[in-house]
């Protein structure tokens, strides 16, 4: 299996695998009510530091930053990248928090909730840039940003294109992408997960379809409407 592969047929021509300890412990710098680019500006701040910040998140009016390792290094790199956040307000720190990061990872914020799910992959100052542009033409239920703002998660009413035309034309011009992760069936019968193909490579990959999988049995309608 190939990590976002969706099922599709690839090709593995070499495999690297790297183990690492559990962290001994994690501390989470909490910041609270930041607009989504102020948050984005701090995420930044915070991976630039020297403090080996392992997640940067934004969500639910919460930005989140964290330092993993043993105690005593984790209980000093805190401290000193509080030190170093609080030009964007008071800091908090959250100790051993695994089901906050469990819940950005999995985005259990959108679960259960009704409407289209978009993942956008963007350069990180540019999240905050794509999201405004998007909210200023298209309904937008909520967004999280996951790595520093790189990724962002938009939840837009499942209705019509689910903003199709409004996300990928305002991630396009930003030199991102947009894959649609979860939508209605009849949505998706209407609007490819990902973006349009060149018309030369979409000819070569149904090519490849037909030839690998004539009989049209690996996931149809998981890459392409």
């Amino acid at each position: 299996l190939q990590c976002g592969a969706h099922g599709a047929l690839g090709v593995l021509t070499e495999v690297a695998f790297r183990l690492q300890p559990i962290p001994e412990t994690t501390a989470t710098l909490v910041l609270q009510g930041l607009d989504d680019a102020t948050a984005v500006a701090a995420l930044s701040a915070a991976l630039g530091s020297p403090f080996d910040v392992t997640g940067a998140a934004h969500v639910g009016g919460e930005t989140l930053a964290r330092i993993e390792g043993f105690a005593p290094s984790v209980a000093y790199r805190a401290e000193r990248l509080r030190a170093a956040l609080a030009a964007f307000g008071p800091v908090g720190i959250a100790r051993d928090d695994a089901d906050r990061w469990r819940a950005v990872r999995d985005v259990t914020r959108f679960a259960g909730r009704p409407g289209a799910v978009w993942r956008l992959s963007l350069k990180p100052s540019d999240g905050p840039k794509a999201a405004a542009a998007i909210r200023e033409r298209t309904p937008v239920e909520d967004a999280l940003y996951d790595w520093g703002g790189g990724l962002v998660w938009l939840l837009t009413p499942d209705a019509g294109d689910a903003g199709e035309a409004v996300v990928r034309a305002a991630v396009a011009r930003l030199g991102g992408h947009a894959t649609l992760v979860r939508a209605a069936e009849a949505t998706r019968r209407r609007v490819s997960p990902f973006p349009p193909e060149p018309a030369p490579l979409a000819a070569l990959s149904r090519g490849l379809r037909a030839r690998f999988d004539p009989a049209g049995i690996l996931n149809p309608g998981r890459m392409a409407a």
